[in-house]
């Protein structure tokens, strides 16, 4: 420092670090800021610092809600009924207010998410008028709402969650599943249980009321309070635990009782256990995703420079949306504007004053998490449920529930949504009422409808479990063949743990400027201009070695459109392998032979189908969960050898005596992409994305793209380009295609190849078959001279044969034979993957003399980097033939607005379109699913970047409000 300041010559030494301890700097550094900011933060009065220095949770502001005093409201009887007092009014909190009773029956009044006891002031008023005297009435603040005490929002709670503190360094913060716990269903029945009696003086509860939220934590109450709740042998209040008893009167308000069982005869009960577990897995994810959008809003509005009126703005914004969906609220904002803008205004200060805890409190409560058998536990004779005749929903659970348990009671207000207590206060304070005095009859109940139960399990064309099991036994045989033969020695590791966490990254085309992507996919989706997809999403997957001593990474991200499987579905099986792994002995876990992984010869396909046949689940292994799998067990693999993946496959590979340092990578304009539109880089080739206008327009494109003079295209590679028809052009469309490349003065010596431009071709049979798909495309080279390339073809291939190597190689050679105008195999890993479409690459470079294209299917930084380390192998690898090297296709990373891997994959990218394979497999090198939380975007998954014209937390609250609230 002193010789620069100084100035003159200076030589400077540096010391390149290896990863290893590039991370340990960094993370100390991070430590040592976390620690100082979290000092700070803390409460000076408590705490302080251990000997090591490390922040004692003590001094931080507790998360724990068992404890805390709920506000309560009494509702007492006025002289005049027709002057009740103003909803805004506060009454007595407890009873030493006189507000309660000793001498007379209770009932207890629950709000929903985001409201407070106020919300029942017009019922509450209304029951004080109709009810005899001898009850007591009280709403009472949840947890995380209302009067309550303040956790997460209370101010150094906030700023540390807004700094993000919690999720980074070695500070004793609360976990994010402690914040989960905190605001679960069943820790807010018992911090309420709790509060009424020993805060408020509560002996018996005699009936029970809850909307919504609230009737699912009055349910959880009764279960808690039941005899045989399996809690029993915990310690907990034996006075609460009294509170409600089998006598207890429950009033449900449009609240989700459970999985009720279904009333349609024509339900498959074989599949509906999986079909339900689906829908929850779906809600629960749903959940999530808003729950992280809205506490990313808190805290940015908590940090940013921001005035009270632009944060109630937002907020405003996000709500007239939610209660805009009419299946669920109905005509809540036009059937009384005054009470929806006054509940508009008590929301949005809810919200601006702790939306933290709202937040959490939405993901910790999901209908999801919550138990789906509670209403087992109510008597039917003890229970209505109310609901709104608008109320799509809820309406339907109100006649399943009746329909399941004889003789509850169901009482459906006609013109009515969700929004009960602001459109209906009078009517459901009249039910109520009607029902505690006996005076309820069955006439009040709405008419019948017709419901069915959700949707059955689909059947998805993945590799069946008869070939699972006969690959298994393959892998066996050469496992044992490869003990005999192999001078190497084994490197024998077994998966310990799996685990894997979301990401949800926003798509953008048109150089970043719009957001969302037209024409992703295959068949119509390719074509399809009418919507785009807007975000990527999928699972970062991690298997760590029983050891701990070895970890890998990969990504798991069906694509709408590509697989035929559902982000769901995918899910589902991986929920099932890792509690399988953690259930599992380490003996009972098939052991892996990490050196054999890298022959890419069937060894990493036969340990999965072993692995997975070992699990003994009757669905079949979908395809986007096999690609995932085998990315991580490959850098798991590589991790046990102790090698990045460039120096661990040349070592114990045969085919490969190295690793090409610099992989080519094509470039992509997609259909109706503006051509000039401004770009970071050049590509050694450029992929024109066909068949979304005429004839003569696709050919425009080509030539366009052709004379980019250097904008597109590296001058170095003289403008070369491909096409991708996506099986656009039936034979006449085709060839005039190629007559309009002539007509417009297309340089065809240039045009690399155009990836399937034949509609799927139909034989004798009336089924596709490769033989006539290879035919009518050589008509097409014969006629035109334009070479073609499979892809499509090549994933029907596999379907057909159920991804067995065997009988597709033998099907390619059968179709292909000596035919000249294929050019190249297009392999997607995240489809077939890697293994299979290694063995496809030294296929079509052994055999047919053939190039292979590496292929990405829109994936994050995770996908992208094992698909293009793939292709650097294949190219690296030697070939009996000279088949021609092409760019590879990963270049969609340029579409997507963020990153899972950080540094982003595009920084591995230089400004020639080329990547630095090295530097890149570095990057993956012992990487685990902690340290890329740490780093990138996986945590804050939901927090997008939305088009120019829009406000940024207002798309982020908003996006897909229709179909969630549909859930």
């Amino acid at each position: 420092k002193n010789a620069l300041l100084q100035g003159g010559a200076n030589i400077i030494e540096a010391e390149v670090v290896g990863r290893e301890v590039n991370v340990a700097v960094h993370k100390e550094i991070t430590k040592l800021v976390v620690e100082t900011l979290d000092e700070f933060l803390s409460p000076k009065s408590s705490g302080g610092k251990d000997q090591s220095g490390t922040v004692q949770s003590s001094s931080l502001p507790s998360l724990n809600i068992s404890n805390q005093k709920l506000p309560i409201k009494a509702y007492q009887r006025v002289a005049d009924a027709q002057a009740p007092p103003p909803s805004s009014e506060k009454g007595p909190s407890d009873k030493e207010n006189k507000g309660i009773s000793e001498q007379r029956k209770t009932l207890v009044l629950l709000h929903g998410w985001m409201g407070d006891k106020t919300e029942w002031d017009e019922v509450g008023y209304e029951l004080t008028q109709s009810l005899d005297r001898e009850w007591n009435i009280v709403s009472i603040d949840l947890p995380g709402h209302g009067d309550s005490p303040l956790t997460l929002s209370e101010p150094h709670n906030a700023i540390r969650s807004a700094l993000n503190l919690e999720m980074i360094g070695n500070v004793k913060t609360q976990s994010k599943t402690m914040k989960r716990n905190s605001f679960s269903v069943d820790m807010i029945a018992k911090n309420v249980l709790q509060s009424l009696s020993i805060d408020h003086g509560i002996e018996k509860i005699d009936a029970i009321c809850g909307y919504s939220l609230g009737g699912r934590v009055a349910l959880a109450m009764q279960r808690l309070c039941s005899p045989s709740y399996d809690g029993q042998s915990q310690k907990r209040d034996m006075a609460s635990s009294r509170l409600l008893d089998e006598n207890t009167a429950m009033i449900l308000l449009g609240s989700y009782p459970g999985e009720l069982p279904s009333t349609d005869s024509e339900t498959d009960k074989s599949t509906l256990p999986l079909s339900l577990e689906r829908a929850r897995r779906s809600r629960m994810r749903k959940d999530d995703s808003l729950s992280r959008k809205m506490m990313a809003v808190c805290n940015r509005l908590y940090v940013t420079k921001s005035s009270l009126s632009q944060n109630s703005i937002q907020w405003a914004s996000f709500l007239t949306r939610w209660y805009g969906v009419k299946p669920l609220w109905g005509n809540l904002q036009e059937s009384n504007r005054s009470d929806y803008e006054e509940m508009i205004t008590r929301r949005t200060n809810a919200l601006c004053s702790r939306g933290q805890e709202i937040s959490a409190v939405l993901s910790a409560a999901s209908p999801a998490r919550s138990s789906q058998s509670d209403w087992r536990a109510v008597a039917p004779d003890k229970t209505l449920f109310i609901a709104g005749q608008l109320d799509e929903k809820y309406s339907v659970i109100g006649e399943k529930w009746k329909a399941a348990a004889v003789g509850m009671q169901y009482f459906e207000i006609p013109q009515a949504g969700h929004g009960l207590l602001v459109e209906a206060s009078s009517q459901v304070a009249e039910a109520i009422s009607d029902f505690l005095l006996g005076k309820l009859s069955p006439s009040h109940t709405g008419p019948e409808k017709d419901f069915t139960a959700s949707g059955v399990a689909r059947e998805l064309p993945q590799t069946s479990n008869a070939a699972i099991a006969s690959s298994a036994e393959q892998y066996k045989a050469k496992t044992a063949q490869r003990n005999i033969s192999q001078s190497q020695p084994r490197i024998i590791v077994k998966p310990g743990v799996l685990d894997y966490d979301m990401f949800s990254l926003d798509m953008v085309s048109e150089g970043g400027k719009k957001r969302g992507v037209f024409g992703i996919g295959w068949g119509d989706n390719s074509f399809n201009s009418g919507s785009s997809v807007k975000q990527r999403q999928g699972y970062i997957i991690s298997l760590v070695s029983g050891d701990g001593a070895a970890v890998g990474i990969g990504e798991v991200s069906p694509l709408s459109g590509l697989h035929k499987e559902t982000l769901d579905d995918a899910e589902m099986q991986l929920c099932t392998i890792r509690d399988w792994l953690a259930s599992s002995a380490i003996e009972d876990i098939p052991e892996l032979d990490a050196a054999a992984v890298f022959s890419f010869d069937g060894a990493l396909t036969g340990y999965i189908d072993t692995l997975y046949a070992a699990v003994g689940v009757s669905s079949p292994l979908l395809p986007s969960v096999r690609s995932g799998l085998e990315m991580s067990i490959i850098l798991l693999a590589s991790n046990a050898c102790r090698l990045p993946l460039p120096r661990a496959i040349p070592k114990y590979a045969q085919e490969v005596s190295s690793i090409r340092g610099m992989l080519p990578v094509n470039g992509l304009i997609l259909r109706g992409e503006s051509l000039n539109i401004s770009k970071e880089r050049v590509y050694p080739s450029i992929k024109v994305k066909l068949g979304g206008q005429t004839a003569k327009g696709d050919a425009l494109s080509l030539l366009q793209t052709q004379q980019s003079g250097g904008r597109y295209i590296s001058k170095e590679t003289k403008g070369k380009v491909r096409g991708d028809a996506n099986r656009a052009w039936d034979e006449e469309s085709a060839m005039l295609f190629a007559k309009s490349l002539e007509d417009v003065g297309a340089d065809l010596t240039k045009i690399e190849f155009v990836e399937e431009p034949l509609k799927q071709q139909i034989d004798a049979n009336g089924e596709w078959s490769m033989n006539a798909q290879v035919s009518r495309l050589e008509h097409f080279y014969a006629e035109t001279g334009i070479k073609y390339a499979f892809d499509e073809s090549l994933a029907d291939l596999v379907t057909l044969h159920d991804y067995n190597f065997d009988g597709i190689a033998s099907s390619l050679r059968t179709s292909l034979g000596d035919q000249t105008g294929c050019a190249a195999f297009v392999l997607k890993p995240a489809l077939l993957g890697p293994e299979l479409s290694m063995r496809l690459a030294r296929l079509a470079h052994n055999e047919f003399g053939i190039g292979a294209v590496f292929s990405s299917s829109f994936d994050s930084g995770v996908g992208l980097a094992h698909t293009a380390i793939l292709a650097a192998v294949s190219d690296s690898s030697q070939a009996k033939k000279d088949p021609s090297l092409y760019a590879h296709g990963v270049g969609t990373f340029s579409m997507l607005s963020g990153d899972t891997l950080s540094p982003q994959f595009g920084s591995y990218v230089n400004e020639n379109g080329m990547i630095n394979i090295p530097s890149l497999a570095r990057s993956l090198y012992g990487l685990s699913i902690d340290e890329m939380k740490e780093s990138s975007i996986m945590e804050d998954s939901e927090d997008f970047a939305p088009d120019d014209d829009n406000d940024d937390d207002k798309v982020l609250l908003s996006d897909g409000i229709e179909s969630y609230q549909a859930s």
